[in-house]
């Protein structure tokens, strides 16, 4: 996959712990997601995280790879927002944030928000670069 403006970095430690990714659904609003690991073609995507905002399980996920083999392999994830109500006068908000040893990576969290009418469909891809 060729690097361009949509394609991210985030910047990790390569002998650090486990990275992993949380979501992050707000204003109110219904949300579910995939998130999906790439190799360093940007083919061959894995799901690996997977729910919604609206059930009691964690919205965080481990990368189910090392960190000493995630240089240059593509975090990716898909978001849909709904509104309970149609109409405008209503807002959206996502994020996704990448943590390593717990604390958050420097060129993250990655924040969608804007108004939403009926439905919005998030796609975003991020590089891992140590």
């Amino acid at each position: 996959m060729a690097a361009s403006t949509f394609v991210k970095t985030i910047k990790f430690n390569k002998q650090g712990g486990k990275v992993s990714a949380n979501i992050f659904i707000g204003q109110a609003q219904f949300g579910q997601y995939t998130l999906k690991l790439y190799d360093e073609n940007g083919k061959n995507p894995n799901d690996f995280g997977e729910g919604n905002n609206i059930d009691n399980l964690p919205d965080t996920f481990d990368i189910p790879i090392s960190p000493n083999d995630l240089e240059h392999r593509f975090l990716g994830w898909v978001i849909t927002i709904a509104a309970p109500d149609e109409g405008p006068g209503q807002l959206y908000f996502a994020r996704i944030t990448v943590i390593q040893d717990g604390k958050s990576l420097e060129d993250g969290p990655f924040e969608y928000s804007g108004p939403l009418e009926d439905t919005k469909i998030l796609l975003g891809i991020a590089k891992f670069v140590a």
